[in-house]
């Protein structure tokens, strides 16, 4: 198990590849999923990240993240369970969980063919709005649930780099070394944030000097019940890496 070590190795927390300014995660087959954290984020994803042959995938409501799976090229095929997992990542970062809904549909849709700004004509789409064309594939009755607040060591040379990471339940166990499970529930997002920073500090010597409440108060989508801390084994990140090339 990776742990932070001695206290002369320096603790580093935050982004470090393109693709950790938005939330991520990786598909049980290997491929890079993005999501938008806002409406701006959103937008950027769509008109600068979506390209022809990707996976565009949203939750059957207003109000939730962008969501696209990268394909290496435009002869590469996504699966049922890459889809699967992508909608459960849009549905459960909607306005549906804090709705307090258990299940809600999702729709897919080719990339860049699918998806534009270009509004109908006498009509305008606001930041982070989108128009959909063409025939959609739809995940039926998709759980709200999500691999939260996954806590992930990497040491390089001097630094040990802690970083918070969500994912679907299914995979979060190869993203990151420690993570709960968490589902729409009663208590509110900070209480509940509060649940997961202390069972992780109690795990993970040094993260108090780089990771504050607030960091995972905004990896929570909101009013939330968690079940249990688990370990995980991550792949390593050199590996990661040449997932997302």
């Amino acid at each position: 198990m990776e742990s932070v070590r001695g206290s002369s190795v320096r603790v580093i927390y935050g982004a470090r590849e393109w693709f950790e300014r938005f939330r991520w995660f990786i598909t049980s087959n290997g491929r890079l999923v993005i999501a938008g954290r806002d409406a701006t984020q959103n937008e950027v994803i769509v008109r600068h990240y979506l390209r022809p042959w990707d996976i565009f995938v949203h939750a059957d409501i207003p109000g939730g993240a962008a969501v696209v799976i990268r394909l290496a090229n435009p002869s590469d095929n996504v699966n049922d369970r890459d889809i699967q997992e992508a909608a459960q990542y849009a549905v459960s970062y909607s306005r549906a969980w804090v709705m307090g809904l258990s299940v809600l549909d999702a729709f897919y849709v080719r990339g860049g063919e699918q998806v534009t700004k270009k509004a109908p004509s006498g009509e305008y789409l606001g930041k982070g709005s989108f128009m959909i064309y063409g025939t959609r594939g739809w995940i039926r009755n998709v759980e709200l649930s999500l691999g939260i607040g996954g806590v992930r060591i990497d040491n390089f040379g001097e630094a040990s780099i802690i970083r918070l990471i969500t994912a679907p339940p299914s995979v979060i166990s190869s993203l990151v070394n420690y993570y709960v499970i968490a589902r729409p529930g009663a208590k509110d997002r900070t209480t509940v944030s509060r649940e997961i920073y202390d069972l992780f500090k109690g795990r993970v010597p040094g993260i108090t000097k780089v990771i504050d409440l607030s960091h995972v108060v905004d990896v929570v989508p909101g009013p939330s019940v968690i079940d249990g801390l688990y370990e995980g084994s991550p792949i390593p990140w050199d590996r990661l890496r040449d997932i997302v090339k």
